[in-house]
């Protein structure tokens, strides 16, 4: 994956990333003299948004490329929960982790969405309140989900880690392991 990030970069006339982290991930793969930028966007999660949802039933999802590294197995113990029956958990993006993912299929309160449009994809995301985006094994990945989630003022859960931990406090919940999930969701 690396050798086709790395051609993908050195193909350009720039590159504009959202933290520092990203920068010196990226410039550690230039081969050509392409420029590398850090845009300074505000990050924090518009209020209004928040205010306007019905908290009837609490929407809990995860999105973006299914796999377990990325934190399926916490949906599944959420879903298994008492403490969570109130929730509807969503699950979509790409199906990375078929077997994972039929695994998933059996709950009642979780619903799967695979091979979307970027509309569909924005249209769930906005509906959610919280988006668990926990790696359990990083390599200087970033979201795009968890970007948007922020965008679209849905609370985000990281793991405390490479870019993510560089995030604002204000924007997102971050937590060092898996068993916090749960204490920050109640």
């Amino acid at each position: 994956a690396v050798t086709f990030i790395r051609s993908i970069i050195n193909a350009q006339l720039g590159v504009v990333v959202h933290s520092d982290f990203a920068r010196r991930a990226v410039e550690s793969l230039l081969v050509e003299d392409v420029i590398v930028k850090r845009a300074n966007l505000p990050m924090a999660c518009p209020d209004a948004n928040v205010q306007d949802r019905p908290l009837t039933t609490v929407n809990i999802g995860l999105a973006g490329i299914l796999a377990g590294i990325k934190g399926l197995d916490i949906i599944e113990q959420l879903a298994a929960s008492k403490d969570f029956a109130h929730c509807k958990l969503h699950v979509f993006g790409f199906n990375y982790d078929p077997e994972m993912v039929d695994r998933l299929r059996a709950y009642d309160n979780i619903t799967l969405g695979t091979d979307l449009t970027d509309a569909e994809f924005q249209s769930r995301l906005a509906r959610l309140h919280v988006l668990v985006n926990f790696r359990h094994d990083y390599h200087g990945e970033t979201s795009r989900a968890t970007l948007e989630a922020m965008r679209c003022g849905t609370v985000a859960i990281v793991r405390d880690i490479g870019w993510f931990s560089e995030l604002p406090d204000s924007a997102v919940c971050k937590v060092g392991n898996a068993s916090e999930i749960p204490a920050k969701l109640s």
